[in-house]
Order: C-alpha cells, then structure tokens, then sequence
C-alpha cells in the first residue's frame, strides 16, 4: 500500500489497523501524507534526552534535565529521503532505519536475475 488512507478506504479505519498489526514484518518508507507521518512517528516511540541549559548573569550555573522526544518527528519522518527505510519485526524489540537494497544495482540480485521471457503475440480475429 502506498498510505493508510488507501486501506482505510477499502477496509475502515478498524478492519485496515488490525490487519495492519498482524503483520509480523512493517517497512515504513519517507510518508507523504502528513497522517501517515504523525501515524508512524508514533509507532516508532520516544526516547528520553538530556538538555543542557547555561544561565549568565552575576555568576554563571548549568543545569541538566531530561525530557521525552519523539524518536523522529513526523516531519524528520518525511525527511528520510529515498535511500532510506525504517522497518518493525515482529522478533526485533526496536524499529531499524537502514538502506533501501536496490537490487538493480546490488551484484548479488542482478546475478540472480533471470532473462525476460518471451511471450508470443496474441491473434485476435475481429
């Protein structure tokens, strides 16, 4: 499917999620659609980070805190461009951003490749 909004509108909205979640493998490539981008920077979770923040004044302070972030926000989502995917497997307990394969230009699949086969025209007698 190429958004959520194409399967919601074949199955609804309840039918498309649960069908969804029942795939043991999820490949989430860069969204166009700015739902699917809210959608799937929610799957992927958050991630605590530390903030330093420095104060001048008569003296100088430091202070640390921790806060809660999105691991990437919708519109870094949308960002990721064309070489990258971010997949969810059911055995893995975290999302993975890797590279796309592109098996055109990987020796190991164009090896692999089989000539196109050749099909005979159809007659058809009017």
């Amino acid at each position: 499917i190429q958004s959520m909004s194409q399967l919601d509108a074949t199955y609804g909205k309840d039918l498309s999620r649960t069908m969804i979640t029942n795939h043991a493998l999820q490949i989430v490539y860069a969204p166009r659609e700015q739902q699917d981008a809210n959608d799937y920077s929610e799957m992927l979770g958050y991630t605590t980070v530390r903030k330093d923040s420095f104060t001048r004044g008569r003296e100088f302070s430091r202070s640390e805190s921790e806060e809660r972030r999105a691991l990437l926000l919708p519109q870094e989502l949308k960002a990721i461009g064309f070489d990258k995917e971010i997949f969810f497997y059911e055995g893995i307990p975290h999302p993975v951003m890797c590279d796309k394969i592109k098996y055109f230009k990987d020796n190991y699949f164009t090896q692999r490749l089989l000539p196109a086969v050749k099909v005979q025209p159809l007659e058809v007698k009017v």
